[in-house]
């Protein structure tokens, strides 16, 4: 006699396959698969956010630039974005140091001469640095140029100016080479030559100055000198 079989189970051996169990009527398990995959997920968005946000503080951590304003014009720039404060001149403005400025990311330093910086081209409703008023768009500081108000300029200057205008050639020969680096006097070298020149064939310089005046805070001195 076989015994009866039991109705709430399958019977022995029987290999058809259960229902799966709905995610509402699976019990809890911590250590199961499903969360491993979430914490993944998770580190996986978290190393992803931290990646952008390393990259986006590196461009804005850019080291800063300095443009040294050399002419008192309006004129722009003739390659924004490059790094290089240049005109069509080959000169650097104002106007064109805040461009590259403003086109740099993270501060930037604009060194700048005394004197009157005229705005001579128009707006035309754009804010931006190329036209009308000089728009700062960008963290920038602006400074006067290395030299300027130096108190050994003075000396320097009047020296140099004395020497030019009394046809002094030895004089011009030992203007100092270190000073007049720190202070940026561009003329000294020529005026080295020019004197040791004049000195060595032992002649003498008579001297006209055309021009003498510092209108930008900084000495110009024109002048002429014949040899007898």
């Amino acid at each position: 006699m076989r015994a009866a079989r039991r109705q709430d189970g399958p019977p022995p051996g029987d290999v058809r396959p259960r229902p799966r169990t709905t995610s509402a009527d699976a019990p809890s398990n911590p250590g199961g698969r499903r969360p491993r995959r979430g914490i993944t997920r998770t580190a996986l968005t978290v190393a992803l956010v931290f990646s952008i946000g390393v990259s986006l503080t590196g461009a804005l951590a850019a080291p800063e630039l300095t443009f040294v304003v050399d002419d008192p014009s309006d004129r722009v720039d003739v390659s924004v974005g490059n790094g290089i404060c240049r005109t069509s001149t080959g000169t650097c403005t104002l106007r064109a140091a805040t461009q590259e400025a403003n086109a740099h990311a993270g501060s930037d330093v604009i060194q700048i001469l005394p004197g009157t910086y005229a705005i001579t081209i128009a707006p035309i409703n754009e804010n931006a640095a190329n036209v009308g008023d000089f728009e700062i768009l960008d963290p920038v500081t602006i400074e006067k140029a290395p030299g300027y108000l130096d108190e050994r300029a003075f000396a320097f200057d009047g020296e140099t100016g004395r020497a030019l205008e009394q046809g002094d050639a030895e004089a011009l020969a030992r203007l100092d080479p270190g000073l007049g680096e720190e202070l940026m006097v561009l003329g000294r070298p020529a005026f080295a030559v020019l004197g040791e020149a004049v000195a060595g064939q032992g002649a003498r310089a008579r001297a006209r100055v055309l021009y003498s005046d510092d209108p930008y805070g900084v000495q110009y001195t024109v002048a002429v000198w014949e040899l007898s």
